[in-house]
């Protein structure tokens, strides 16, 4: 049986600076953090790697991959993560729901008006 590793080699610069832009994240902010680079160089890999659930447990975690040659029209790769985060959010409390909101609306300011227009395509 073959058995594959989880390490990334070739990736520690990569990932310390990644998991570093998550812990300088101040958790009173919403944020965003993208990764670009070229097909089949471990993006994915990367931002699924153990060390960095372990790092982010305590927050929301979404992710997305834009594809040049999608045939979906528009922001789908936008909004499908956010999506999959809405979905996250209502399994929350009402309480913590009630939390969120606040923290949304101070957050986002203006900004949440396109989000929501966005998110209802």
């Amino acid at each position: 049986m073959l058995e594959t590793s989880s390490k990334l080699y070739g990736r520690e610069p990569y990932q310390s600076a990644l998991l570093n832009s998550i812990q300088n994240i101040s958790s009173n902010r919403f944020s965003i953090i993208t990764i670009e680079g070229a097909s089949g160089v471990g993006k994915s890999s990367l931002i699924h790697s153990k060390d960095l659930y372990s790092t982010i447990k305590s927050t929301y975690f979404i992710s997305g991959k834009f594809d040049k040659q999608s045939s979906e029209a528009g922001y789908a790769e936008f909004v499908n993560p956010f999506r999959e985060l809405v979905e996250a959010i209502f399994s929350e409390s009402d309480e913590q729901l009630l939390k969120l909101k606040r923290r949304f609306i101070k957050d986002m300011g203006e900004n949440r008006k396109l989000l929501l227009k966005i998110m209802s395509l």
